[in-house]
Protein backbone atom coordinates (compact mmCIF):
# COMPACT_ATOMS: atom_id res chain seq x y z
CA UNK A 1 0.00 0.00 0.00
CA UNK A 2 2.26 2.69 -1.18
CA UNK A 3 -0.51 5.76 -2.20
CA UNK A 4 -3.32 5.16 -0.23
CA UNK A 5 -3.55 8.78 1.31
CA UNK A 6 -4.77 10.03 -2.26
CA UNK A 7 -7.89 8.03 -1.25
CA UNK A 8 -8.75 9.92 1.86
CA UNK A 9 -8.65 13.44 0.25
CA UNK A 10 -5.06 14.06 1.35
CA UNK A 11 -3.72 14.97 -2.52
CA UNK A 12 -1.70 17.95 -1.18
CA UNK A 13 0.52 15.47 1.34
CA UNK A 14 0.97 14.10 -2.38
CA UNK A 15 5.15 15.63 -2.69
CA UNK A 16 5.54 14.85 1.30
CA UNK A 17 4.45 10.66 0.35
CA UNK A 18 7.17 11.22 -2.55
CA UNK A 19 9.82 12.37 -0.11
CA UNK A 20 9.40 9.14 2.09
CA UNK A 21 9.76 7.09 -0.84
CA UNK A 22 13.49 8.09 -0.74
CA UNK A 23 14.04 7.07 2.80
CA UNK A 24 15.64 3.69 4.04
CA UNK A 25 13.29 3.97 7.26
CA UNK A 26 9.95 2.97 7.45
CA UNK A 27 7.02 5.66 7.41
CA UNK A 28 3.33 4.91 7.78
CA UNK A 29 0.53 7.08 8.58
CA UNK A 30 -2.37 5.75 10.12
CA UNK A 31 -6.13 6.94 11.51
CA UNK A 32 -6.54 6.89 15.35
CA UNK A 33 -7.69 3.10 15.20
CA UNK A 34 -4.16 1.98 13.38
CA UNK A 35 -5.83 1.61 10.09
CA UNK A 36 -3.41 2.49 7.54
CA UNK A 37 -3.49 5.16 5.04
CA UNK A 38 0.11 5.00 3.78
CA UNK A 39 3.19 3.51 3.97
CA UNK A 40 5.88 3.68 2.29
CA UNK A 41 8.41 0.80 0.41
CA UNK A 42 10.42 0.46 3.05
CA UNK A 43 7.53 0.47 5.71
CA UNK A 44 6.33 -2.70 3.21
CA UNK A 45 9.68 -4.22 3.22
CA UNK A 46 10.75 -4.44 7.12
CA UNK A 47 7.24 -5.20 7.82
CA UNK A 48 6.64 -8.25 5.01
CA UNK A 49 3.99 -10.37 5.81
CA UNK A 50 4.13 -13.97 3.76
CA UNK A 51 0.26 -14.23 4.87
CA UNK A 52 -0.57 -11.63 1.66
CA UNK A 53 -3.01 -9.78 3.47
CA UNK A 54 -0.96 -6.27 2.93
CA UNK A 55 -0.06 -3.75 5.74
CA UNK A 56 -4.19 -3.37 6.66
CA UNK A 57 -3.68 -1.84 10.46
CA UNK A 58 -0.81 -0.70 11.52
CA UNK A 59 -1.25 -1.44 15.94
CA UNK A 60 -2.07 -5.33 14.81
CA UNK A 61 1.12 -5.76 12.59
CA UNK A 62 3.19 -4.33 14.96
CA UNK A 63 1.69 -4.71 18.46
CA UNK A 64 0.21 -8.08 17.68
CA UNK A 65 4.18 -9.60 16.62
CA UNK A 66 6.39 -7.49 18.30
CA UNK A 67 8.33 -8.78 21.12
CA UNK A 68 10.15 -6.85 23.44
CA UNK A 69 12.65 -7.40 25.85
CA UNK A 70 11.00 -9.64 28.06
CA UNK A 71 9.91 -11.82 25.23
CA UNK A 72 6.15 -10.33 25.46
CA UNK A 73 4.24 -8.33 22.58
CA UNK A 74 2.73 -5.48 23.09
CA UNK A 75 -1.17 -4.97 23.85
CA UNK A 76 -2.65 -3.00 21.39
CA UNK A 77 -5.42 -2.52 24.42
CA UNK A 78 -2.02 -0.36 26.71
CA UNK A 79 -1.10 1.90 23.71
CA UNK A 80 -0.99 5.13 25.21
CA UNK A 81 -1.80 6.73 21.65
CA UNK A 82 -4.89 4.53 21.38
CA UNK A 83 -7.16 5.11 24.55
CA UNK A 84 -9.76 7.16 25.37
CA UNK A 85 -9.95 10.98 24.44
CA UNK A 86 -10.99 12.06 27.65
CA UNK A 87 -7.04 9.57 28.43
CA UNK A 88 -5.15 10.91 25.92
CA UNK A 89 -2.03 12.38 27.39
CA UNK A 90 0.82 10.93 25.36
CA UNK A 91 1.88 12.58 22.13
CA UNK A 92 4.44 10.06 21.41
CA UNK A 93 5.73 6.80 22.44
CA UNK A 94 9.23 4.40 21.16
CA UNK A 95 9.25 0.94 21.51
CA UNK A 96 11.60 -2.18 20.09
CA UNK A 97 11.67 -5.85 20.07
CA UNK A 98 11.61 -8.48 17.13
CA UNK A 99 9.30 -8.25 14.55
CA UNK A 100 7.88 -11.73 12.85
CA UNK A 101 8.38 -14.41 12.72
CA UNK A 102 8.50 -15.28 8.96
CA UNK A 103 9.08 -18.19 6.98
CA UNK A 104 12.28 -18.38 4.94
CA UNK A 105 13.03 -21.13 2.11
CA UNK A 106 17.08 -21.83 1.93
CA UNK A 107 18.34 -24.40 -0.46
CA UNK A 108 20.98 -26.50 1.59
CA UNK A 109 22.60 -29.87 0.73
CA UNK A 110 20.31 -30.48 -1.93
CA UNK A 111 16.76 -30.41 0.10
CA UNK A 112 15.22 -26.89 1.11
CA UNK A 113 15.34 -25.72 4.42
CA UNK A 114 12.58 -23.74 6.18
CA UNK A 115 13.80 -21.30 9.02
CA UNK A 116 11.92 -18.65 11.05
CA UNK A 117 13.56 -14.98 10.33
CA UNK A 118 12.83 -12.44 12.82
CA UNK A 119 13.71 -8.66 12.41
CA UNK A 120 14.94 -6.57 15.54
CA UNK A 121 12.74 -2.81 14.88
CA UNK A 122 12.76 -0.09 16.91
CA UNK A 123 9.57 2.10 16.56
CA UNK A 124 8.35 5.69 17.26
CA UNK A 125 4.64 6.74 16.94
CA UNK A 126 3.12 10.14 17.26
CA UNK A 127 -0.14 11.40 17.77
CA UNK A 128 -0.56 14.13 15.27
CA UNK A 129 -3.51 16.70 13.87
CA UNK A 130 -3.19 16.70 10.01
CA UNK A 131 -5.69 18.28 7.56
CA UNK A 132 -8.54 15.31 6.61
CA UNK A 133 -10.93 15.06 3.36
CA UNK A 134 -13.73 16.84 5.40
CA UNK A 135 -11.58 19.92 6.49
CA UNK A 136 -10.47 20.73 9.83
CA UNK A 137 -7.87 18.69 11.71
CA UNK A 138 -7.91 14.61 11.41
CA UNK A 139 -6.45 13.02 14.13
CA UNK A 140 -3.55 10.46 12.47
CA UNK A 141 -0.58 8.76 13.89
CA UNK A 142 2.83 9.22 12.51
CA UNK A 143 4.75 5.67 12.50
CA UNK A 144 8.86 5.77 12.24
CA UNK A 145 10.06 2.34 11.61
CA UNK A 146 14.03 1.72 11.82
CA UNK A 147 15.66 -1.71 11.12
CA UNK A 148 17.67 -1.82 14.56
CA UNK A 149 19.74 -4.89 13.71
CA UNK A 150 23.16 -3.06 12.97
CA UNK A 151 22.79 -1.09 16.00
CA UNK A 152 22.13 -4.64 18.00
CA UNK A 153 25.10 -5.98 16.09
CA UNK A 154 27.00 -3.30 17.12
CA UNK A 155 26.17 -3.10 20.99
CA UNK A 156 26.91 -7.45 20.79
CA UNK A 157 30.44 -6.40 19.68
CA UNK A 158 30.98 -3.88 22.17
CA UNK A 159 29.43 -6.06 24.68
CA UNK A 160 32.44 -9.47 23.77
CA UNK A 161 34.54 -6.20 23.31
CA UNK A 162 34.19 -5.14 27.52
CA UNK A 163 34.14 -8.87 28.04
CA UNK A 164 38.07 -9.29 26.22
CA UNK A 165 39.13 -6.11 28.16
CA UNK A 166 37.20 -7.36 31.59
CA UNK A 167 39.57 -10.76 31.50
CA UNK A 168 41.90 -10.71 28.56
CA UNK A 169 43.79 -7.75 28.92
CA UNK A 170 42.74 -6.80 32.86
CA UNK A 171 43.67 -10.78 34.40
CA UNK A 172 47.60 -10.17 32.59
CA UNK A 173 48.22 -7.00 34.12
CA UNK A 174 46.71 -8.37 37.63
CA UNK A 175 49.05 -11.16 37.64
CA UNK A 176 52.03 -8.52 36.36
CA UNK A 177 51.21 -6.14 39.16
CA UNK A 178 51.13 -8.59 41.81
CA UNK A 179 54.97 -9.87 40.29
CA UNK A 180 56.22 -6.53 40.78
CA UNK A 181 54.50 -6.02 44.28
CA UNK A 182 56.79 -9.54 45.15
CA UNK A 183 59.87 -8.02 43.44
CA UNK A 184 59.61 -5.12 45.30
CA UNK A 185 59.57 -6.73 48.52
CA UNK A 186 62.36 -9.07 47.74
CA UNK A 187 64.49 -5.92 46.84
CA UNK A 188 63.44 -3.58 49.67
CA UNK A 189 67.04 -3.66 50.29
CA UNK A 190 68.68 -3.71 46.46
CA UNK A 191 69.99 -0.81 44.87
CA UNK A 192 68.80 2.53 44.35
CA UNK A 193 68.41 2.24 40.34
CA UNK A 194 67.00 -1.14 41.28
CA UNK A 195 64.13 0.24 43.48
CA UNK A 196 63.13 3.08 41.13
CA UNK A 197 62.78 0.88 37.93
CA UNK A 198 60.54 -1.54 40.29
CA UNK A 199 58.59 1.97 41.08
CA UNK A 200 57.88 3.00 38.06
CA UNK A 201 56.87 -0.35 36.49
CA UNK A 202 54.39 -0.93 39.42
CA UNK A 203 52.94 3.25 38.44
CA UNK A 204 52.33 2.44 35.22
CA UNK A 205 50.56 -1.12 35.48
CA UNK A 206 48.18 0.45 38.49
CA UNK A 207 47.40 3.20 35.94
CA UNK A 208 46.91 0.66 33.19
CA UNK A 209 44.60 -0.82 35.65
CA UNK A 210 42.58 2.19 36.62
CA UNK A 211 42.06 3.25 32.74
CA UNK A 212 40.57 -0.65 31.76
CA UNK A 213 38.32 -0.01 35.04
CA UNK A 214 37.72 3.12 33.94
CA UNK A 215 36.83 2.37 30.54
CA UNK A 216 34.55 -0.50 31.83
CA UNK A 217 32.72 1.90 33.92
CA UNK A 218 31.87 3.80 31.05
CA UNK A 219 30.70 1.04 28.77
CA UNK A 220 28.55 -0.45 31.21
CA UNK A 221 26.95 3.01 31.67
CA UNK A 222 26.28 3.19 27.76
CA UNK A 223 24.94 0.22 27.81
CA UNK A 224 22.43 0.71 30.86
CA UNK A 225 24.26 -2.35 32.77
CA UNK A 226 24.33 -0.14 35.60
CA UNK A 227 21.43 -0.72 38.33
CA UNK A 228 21.02 2.14 40.20
CA UNK A 229 19.34 2.43 43.50
CA UNK A 230 18.83 6.26 44.90
CA UNK A 231 18.66 6.72 48.86
CA UNK A 232 19.11 9.29 51.01
CA UNK A 233 23.21 9.56 51.31
CA UNK A 234 25.02 11.43 53.99
CA UNK A 235 28.00 13.04 52.05
CA UNK A 236 30.60 13.97 55.16
CA UNK A 237 31.28 10.24 56.02
CA UNK A 238 31.45 9.66 52.40
CA UNK A 239 33.68 12.61 51.44
CA UNK A 240 35.78 11.95 54.59
CA UNK A 241 36.42 8.19 53.44
CA UNK A 242 37.56 9.00 50.31
CA UNK A 243 39.62 11.62 51.35
CA UNK A 244 41.73 9.26 53.72
CA UNK A 245 41.68 6.54 51.21
CA UNK A 246 43.62 9.03 48.58
CA UNK A 247 45.65 11.16 51.21
CA UNK A 248 48.76 8.29 50.71
CA UNK A 249 48.69 10.12 46.90
CA UNK A 250 47.87 13.25 48.23
CA UNK A 251 50.95 13.13 50.50
CA UNK A 252 53.36 11.71 47.69
CA UNK A 253 52.81 15.39 45.87
CA UNK A 254 52.37 17.34 48.82
CA UNK A 255 48.94 18.27 48.63
CA UNK A 256 47.59 19.65 51.17
CA UNK A 257 43.31 18.72 51.03
CA UNK A 258 40.93 20.34 53.21
CA UNK A 259 37.09 19.40 53.04
CA UNK A 260 34.36 21.83 54.46
CA UNK A 261 31.31 19.65 54.25
CA UNK A 262 28.46 20.11 56.82
CA UNK A 263 27.46 17.26 59.29
CA UNK A 264 24.02 15.69 58.47
CA UNK A 265 23.96 17.29 54.89
CA UNK A 266 22.55 14.46 52.85
CA UNK A 267 21.49 14.22 49.23
CA UNK A 268 19.04 11.44 46.83
CA UNK A 269 21.91 9.36 45.09
CA UNK A 270 23.34 5.92 44.26
CA UNK A 271 25.76 5.53 47.17
CA UNK A 272 28.44 3.66 45.27
CA UNK A 273 28.14 5.53 42.19
CA UNK A 274 28.50 8.70 43.85
CA UNK A 275 31.89 7.92 45.94
CA UNK A 276 33.36 6.62 42.20
CA UNK A 277 32.09 10.20 41.30
CA UNK A 278 33.96 11.79 44.40
CA UNK A 279 37.19 9.67 43.92
CA UNK A 280 37.59 10.67 40.40
CA UNK A 281 37.10 14.32 40.63
CA UNK A 282 39.06 14.30 44.38
CA UNK A 283 42.21 12.65 42.47
CA UNK A 284 41.83 15.04 39.45
CA UNK A 285 42.46 17.50 42.10
CA UNK A 286 45.02 15.94 43.53
CA UNK A 287 46.68 15.35 40.51
CA UNK A 288 46.17 18.74 38.42
CA UNK A 289 47.12 20.90 41.22
CA UNK A 290 51.33 21.88 41.88
CA UNK A 291 53.47 20.13 43.98
CA UNK A 292 53.17 21.79 47.35
CA UNK A 293 49.39 22.73 45.96
CA UNK A 294 46.25 22.54 47.29
CA UNK A 295 42.79 20.71 46.43
CA UNK A 296 39.26 21.14 48.63
CA UNK A 297 35.86 19.94 48.69
CA UNK A 298 32.99 21.95 49.98
CA UNK A 299 29.12 20.96 49.90
CA UNK A 300 25.99 23.44 50.38
CA UNK A 301 22.42 23.12 50.11
CA UNK A 302 20.38 25.57 48.43
CA UNK A 303 16.75 25.38 48.03
CA UNK A 304 15.96 21.05 47.10
CA UNK A 305 19.17 20.84 45.45
CA UNK A 306 23.08 20.50 47.07
CA UNK A 307 25.80 20.99 45.81
CA UNK A 308 29.80 19.51 45.99
CA UNK A 309 32.61 21.35 44.86
CA UNK A 310 35.91 20.12 44.04
CA UNK A 311 38.69 22.83 43.77
CA UNK A 312 42.28 22.78 43.03
CA UNK A 313 45.28 24.89 42.44
CA UNK A 314 46.51 24.20 39.05
CA UNK A 315 46.73 25.61 35.87
CA UNK A 316 43.35 25.74 35.01
CA UNK A 317 41.29 24.94 31.76
CA UNK A 318 41.38 27.38 28.73
CA UNK A 319 37.43 28.91 28.40
CA UNK A 320 37.32 27.36 24.68
CA UNK A 321 38.03 23.79 25.56
CA UNK A 322 35.28 23.68 28.73
CA UNK A 323 32.77 22.44 26.66
CA UNK A 324 34.39 19.54 25.53
CA UNK A 325 35.86 18.44 28.99
CA UNK A 326 32.96 16.08 29.88
CA UNK A 327 33.13 14.26 26.55
CA UNK A 328 35.49 11.41 26.45
CA UNK A 329 39.13 10.95 24.50
CA UNK A 330 38.62 14.74 24.35
CA UNK A 331 39.91 16.29 27.20
CA UNK A 332 41.27 19.88 27.85
CA UNK A 333 44.87 19.05 26.27
CA UNK A 334 46.52 22.26 28.03
CA UNK A 335 45.31 20.97 31.11
CA UNK A 336 45.50 17.18 31.31
CA UNK A 337 48.79 16.59 29.47
CA UNK A 338 49.52 12.74 29.25
CA UNK A 339 47.10 12.02 31.31
CA UNK A 340 44.47 13.60 29.14
CA UNK A 341 43.37 9.94 28.27
CA UNK A 342 42.10 8.65 31.94
CA UNK A 343 40.71 11.98 33.13
CA UNK A 344 38.83 12.90 30.44
CA UNK A 345 37.33 9.05 30.59
CA UNK A 346 36.78 9.73 34.14
CA UNK A 347 35.04 12.87 33.88
CA UNK A 348 32.98 11.36 31.14
CA UNK A 349 32.07 8.27 33.85
CA UNK A 350 30.98 11.52 36.44
CA UNK A 351 28.71 13.33 34.03
CA UNK A 352 26.96 9.76 33.35
CA UNK A 353 26.86 8.89 36.91
CA UNK A 354 25.09 11.69 37.93
CA UNK A 355 23.03 12.20 35.31
CA UNK A 356 21.65 8.53 35.84
CA UNK A 357 21.17 9.94 39.85
CA UNK A 358 18.98 13.25 38.71
CA UNK A 359 21.99 15.18 39.14
CA UNK A 360 24.43 17.11 36.83
CA UNK A 361 28.11 18.59 37.14
CA UNK A 362 29.61 21.85 35.92
CA UNK A 363 33.19 22.97 35.18
CA UNK A 364 34.59 26.28 36.08
CA UNK A 365 37.88 27.55 35.56
CA UNK A 366 40.24 30.73 35.42
CA UNK A 367 43.69 29.59 33.99
CA UNK A 368 46.44 30.17 36.15
CA UNK A 369 44.31 30.16 39.35
CA UNK A 370 42.70 26.49 39.40
CA UNK A 371 40.04 24.56 38.27
CA UNK A 372 36.63 24.24 40.40
CA UNK A 373 34.02 21.28 39.13
CA UNK A 374 30.29 21.65 40.63
CA UNK A 375 28.56 18.64 40.85
CA UNK A 376 24.51 19.09 41.95
CA UNK A 377 22.16 16.62 43.37
CA UNK A 378 18.43 16.48 44.39
CA UNK A 379 18.64 17.32 48.35
CA UNK A 380 17.04 14.87 50.57
CA UNK A 381 13.73 15.80 52.19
Amino acid sequence: MENAGTETGWQQWGGLFALFEQVEDGVCVADASGKVIYANRAAVRLLADTSARGLANICETLCGRLEGENGLSIPIRDCPLRRAAAERQERAVTFSGRHGPRSEFNWRDDHVERAQRWRDLRVRCLRAGLPGKRGGLEEVHLVFIEDAASALELERRRAGWRGMVAHDLRAPLSSVYSSLLLLQEERATGSSDERKIIAAGLSSCRRMMELLDLYLEVSRLDAKEVAVSVEDVELEPLVRSVAEAQAPLASSRKISVSLAVPSGLSARADAALLRRVVENLLNNAIKFSPVSGSARIEAAASGAAVSLSFRDSGRGVPKEDLPSLFERYRGAEAQLGETRCGASLGLAFCRQALELMGGSIAARSRPGRGGEFVVSLPRSE
